[in-house]
């Protein structure tokens, strides 16, 4: 197994490192958490480079949530070993937690827990404080993308019989608001022009705080910002989209009209067995106020196949709601048993070959209603004209610029414009998955 913290391996018994590189997989919040560590090694004097390109410290930043992920740390630390032997391999991430196994060729393993005492189990001077916990820890940029997480929220107290997530990062924990906001605005400041708001379970943001508060009351603030910086919600609890914050989203044309609202099954005894505390029914209702909130919403979803005792009933049944809800987007997932979790334990596994082969047809369905949307923004029902879309520039190439919507859509232009160019397109045709468009 790798050693521990603070141990001796190859790095401390040699030279000072002074270059590393930072593998992250996984979500938004081990995105925005592999930024933190990129920032202290950055502050404590090494210079980043790439992983396979000589580093003294590769940082693998692991993730849990499936037997892939594992998989993935896995091969990279297996990769690693192999191109690049004096390498130090340092492993974090949820898979520290849950499947260490899987980080067993690393040199160190620090734990998901305390991740931010890397640079003490690397030996390396720190040049400024740490944190006094995790979640405040903060950021001052997103190394010049035009998108930035920001984690205003980790852990989970609910217990979906099929998640390890909550075992990696223990309970709900939120940022304070005002730390929220300054770290927002130094972000901004950097010239951002978007930032996503991120956590595991931010439905559930400040219910830990004292006083309590909610997701609305730190949206709020940032919406107060000088700096023309717009905010996109991350994946959100479609029992916590709540009516004041559809009203405060929709105040501001700086909140993108987007949100990702994980469905997993739309079969009422599946969700039962999963835990996840709504029914098919209330769940296209919240649906509903979305669109009766928006004009052409990008409403995106995550959906699971397979689950211990599937039937083709219940398959059916969430094929028909996919279908019902209009998603923009469909992520697929193959069920994945997690050591630990309830479902583990289930009976009735379903064959590979019928996972796969509903996977294909939900897939399937996915890319249809992702370009009947596309075709929507061009003219909606009853002949609505296009949907203006607010872009963010992410890439110039020659006489073409591409960006993401406010709708969560790739558009293309026609125009010469430099990476975080902000600006509103009308849509006049589409170009394979891209909407392409003309300068408002």
């Amino acid at each position: 197994m790798p050693s521990s913290p603070g141990s001796d391996s190859r790095t401390s018994r040699g030279a000072t490192p002074s270059k590393f590189a930072v593998v992250t997989l996984g979500c938004k919040v081990n995105q925005y958490e592999s930024q933190a560590i990129r920032e202290m090694l950055l502050a404590a004097g090494l210079a980043e480079t790439d992983p396979l390109a000589g580093a003294d410290i590769v940082v693998v930043n692991s993730c849990a949530v499936t037997l892939h992920s594992s998989a993935e740390s896995r091969k990279w630390i297996s990769r690693i070993r192999r191109e690049s032997p004096a390498t130090r391999i340092v492993a974090t991430g949820c898979s520290s937690e849950v499947d260490p196994n899987a980080l067993a060729r690393a040199d160190t393993l620090v734990p998901q827990s305390d991740k931010y005492a890397l640079l003490k189990a690397l030996n390396i001077p720190s040049a400024r404080p740490g944190p006094d916990s995790n979640i405040h820890t903060v950021i001052r940029s997103f190394q010049g993308r035009t998108r930035a997480f920001l984690r205003i929220q980790d852990g989970c107290s609910r217990r979906c019989s099929f998640c390890a997530v909550p075992l990696a990062r223990g309970r709900s924990l939120s940022k304070p608001p005002a730390r929220v906001v300054e770290e927002a605005r130094t972000i901004a400041d950097g010239g951002c022009p978007e930032i996503v708001l991120c956590g595991v379970d931010m439905g559930k943001y400040g219910r830990d705080l004292s006083p309590k508060v909610t997701l609305p009351d730190v949206l709020e603030p940032l919406l107060d910002l000088s700096r023309p910086t717009r905010f996109r919600i991350s994946s959100i609890d479609v029992n916590d989209v709540s009516d004041r914050l559809l009203s405060l989203m929709a105040s501001s044309d700086r909140v993108c009209p987007h949100l990702h609202l994980p469905l997993q099954s739309g079969d009422a005894g599946i969700l039962r067995a999963m835990r996840r505390g709504y029914t098919p029914e209330t769940f296209l209702e919240r649906v509903c106020a979305v669109r009766d909130t928006y004009d052409r919403p990008a409403i995106t979803t995550d959906c699971i196949v397979g689950f211990p005792g599937e039937t083709d009933d219940c398959f059916e049944n969430t094929l028909a709601l996919v279908r019902h809800a209009r998603f923009t987007r469909l992520h697929v997932f193959r069920f994945s048993a997690r050591p630990g979790t309830d479902a583990d334990t289930f009976p009735d596994r379903l064959p590979d070959r019928v996972v796969s082969e509903r996977a294909r047809v939900l897939i399937d369905a996915g890319l249809h209603l992702a370009a009947d949307y596309r075709s929507a923004l061009l003219a909606g029902p009853e002949s609505a004209p296009p949907c203006t879309l607010d872009v963010v520039i992410e890439r110039s190439r020659a006489a073409r610029s591409s960006g993401l919507a406010g709708r969560y859509v790739r558009v293309l232009v026609t125009d010469p414009l430099p990476p975080g160019s902000q600006l509103k397109v009308v849509p006049t045709a589409l170009d394979g998955t891209d909407v392409v468009g003309r300068l408002a």
